[in-house]
């Protein structure tokens, strides 16, 4: 995308700008010469609002060098356009860092990151209700939020598992159950970070950051949580731009959150009760348009869902509990299901066998439940677009049916007919991914009771079978993640019993003609290369197979390669 800049500046540190909100709204109001007295938001004519987003909502192709793109209905006050009131968290690189730019008379934003994105990740936008108009209108109270995936580079799908690793430190039982991504370090490479059951702790296997399919030893002491740690989700919570974890504890019925140091280590749990005596899916997201994550959990023999609001420094308050519009709701996701630019909740209920959406009011509430058979009792939820209509779809993981099953989103909140499909006993999570770099998601299937299943996606939300993994005892979940940096996404097997997990390397080609990233292969790769002919060196990015030199062995790559 071009983007003619007006006006530009650069992102502050999270950190650094943690002042209070009334107190800005204050003198944004005063900076555009209005008089504050006797005036609320309900008195304006109209609220500042958005048009439309690049990449849009649901996309699951985005490049991963690209602008975040907000074109609101009038020009905005370029005071108001924060690192707090407009930013992206990536989910394994973590907060974006980058310049602000103005355009089309400041009625257009972006948020140019400084890095690109790391290939076939979830990138969430917030955008607080503090943003201001030029002419002091104010962004409605429930803000605006979305999220898109980057796109993958092709693979041909040679998949073959390259390391098995103990998940145990001294010769304990970890049962490792949940898991995920990310750059704890900020190294620019995806580490694992597992959620363990039996030891009660959070465990960080870091990336050997050296191109190869590699993890390096568990990183000690672990960082401690309640009792029986199992589904997770990431957010930067206290926006000083470390990665942070949510954890719903089993044993305990609390919902626990620790603070990322930004070394691979975590700090001490937060613990926040529920009130009831399980606790299982957690989700991140705003609900309340203030533009930090708030957690949602799901707690199965309470027959509810508990919110706890963000303060807006990583702590949170007491929970408030509300009927989830199932019976024993177990897992629990979000993702913007109508495109209003609220965050919904997507609850599983096991015995109604039932997938629930409560669509978000931004106002800390939800909506009624919109119920749907699940063709099964739910235990692991995910989420996103996998016919491409742009309408984000649930996949299910029905752990006593056992199925898994696909119910595609109406775009607007309501979800069509779940269709199944049979697998081993017991599945128990539910992974979408692109593994073929065809630009869909592809399905992941992790049966206790069975295998690693991966199935592949037709192109319009219909999955075939491509491949199984023997798991040596009880396969719990599937972590896709890019680990060597080379485009297209590796996996991390689990497998709970065993305690272990596998390493998958992908066989998509490392070396493209896709110079700057942008997902094509193209006229502007070429200009660079043509820039770089004749050079030498060992940080040229023409220098497409690695010989030290720019020249014709590297043209003949990137035409090859063209319009890919």
């Amino acid at each position: 995308m071009c983007v003619q800049s007006s006006t530009q500046h650069v992102v502050p540190s999270p950190s650094n700008e943690r002042a209070s909100r009334s107190a800005l709204a204050t003198l944004l109001l005063l900076v555009s010469g209005l008089v504050l007295s006797g005036i609320t938001r309900g008195a304006w004519a109209a609220e500042l609002s958005v048009l439309s987003v690049s990449p849009k909502n649901a996309t699951v192709h985005a490049p991963v060098v690209t602008p975040i793109t907000v074109h609101f209905d009038r020009p905005v006050l370029p005071a108001s356009v924060t690192s707090d009131s407009f930013w992206a968290f990536a989910r394994t690189s973590g907060t974006v860092s980058g310049n602000f730019v103005f355009s089309d008379g400041n009625a257009t934003v972006s948020l140019v990151p400084d890095a690109p994105f790391f290939w076939g990740e979830p990138v969430t936008v917030l955008l607080s209700h503090d943003l201001v108009a030029a002419d002091g209108s104010p962004m409605r109270s429930a803000g605006y939020a979305f999220r898109f995936t980057t796109r993958v580079r092709a693979s041909p799908l040679s998949l073959a598992i390259v390391n098995t690793l103990s998940t145990n430190i001294a010769h304990e039982s970890s049962v490792p159950y949940g898991g995920n991504p990310a750059d704890l370090n900020h190294d620019g490479f995806a580490d694992v970070v597992l959620a363990n059951e039996g030891t009660d702790d959070i465990r960080v296997f870091p990336n050997a950051a050296n191109g190869t399919v590699a993890l390096g030893p568990i990183v000690e002491p672990t960082a401690h949580c309640g009792d029986t740690p199992s589904p997770s989700d990431f957010a930067d919570f206290d926006h000083d731009g470390n990665t942070d974890i949510v954890v719903g504890h089993y044993g305990d019925g609390t919902i626990g959150v620790l603070l990322g140091q930004g070394d691979g280590t975590f700090g001490p749990v937060q613990s926040i009760s529920t009130t009831a005596s399980t606790t299982v899916g957690v989700a991140a997201l705003d609900v309340d348009g203030d533009g930090d994550f708030d957690v949602a959990a799901a707690n199965p023999f309470a027959g509810n869902v508990s919110l706890s609001i963000n303060q807006g420094n990583g702590v949170f308050g007491r929970v408030t509990n509300f009927d989830g519009g199932g019976v024993t709701e177990w897992p629990l996701t979000c993702g913007d299901m109508n495109n209003d630019g609220i965050f919904d909740l997507v609850i599983g209920a096991q015995s109604s066998a039932t997938i629930i959406v409560r669509l978000g009011l931004g106002n800390g509430s939800f909506a009624a439940p919109i119920v749907k058979a699940a063709a099964g009792a739910p235990w692991m939820l995910s989420v996103g677009d996998v016919n491409g209509d742009g309408f984000e779809d649930v996949a299910v993981a029905n752990g006593a049916t056992p199925n898994g099953a696909i119910l595609l989103g109406n775009g607007n909140g309501t979800l069509g007919t779940a269709v199944p499909y049979p697998v081993d006993p017991q599945v128990v999570a539910t992974d979408l991914m692109d593994l073929d770099g065809d630009g869909d998601l592809d399905w992941g299937l992790s049966s206790f009771g069975g295998d690693w299943r991966i199935l592949r996606n037709g192109g319009n939300g219909t999955f075939t079978t491509l491949l199984e993994f023997d798991s040596p005892l009880a396969a719990s979940c599937i972590l896709p993640t890019d680990l060597d940096n080379d485009g297209d996404i590796d996996l991390v097997l689990v497998d709970e019993n065993a305690d272990i997990i596998k390493l998958v390397s992908n066989s998509g080609t490392a070396r493209t003609g896709d110079i700057n990233l942008d997902g094509s292969v193209d006229a502007a790769d070429l200009a660079i290369l043509l820039g770089q002919w004749s050079s030498l060196g060992t940080l040229l990015s023409a220098d497409l197979n690695g010989d030290g030199s720019v020249g014709g062995v590297d043209l003949g790559i990137l035409l090859g390669a063209w319009g890919d």
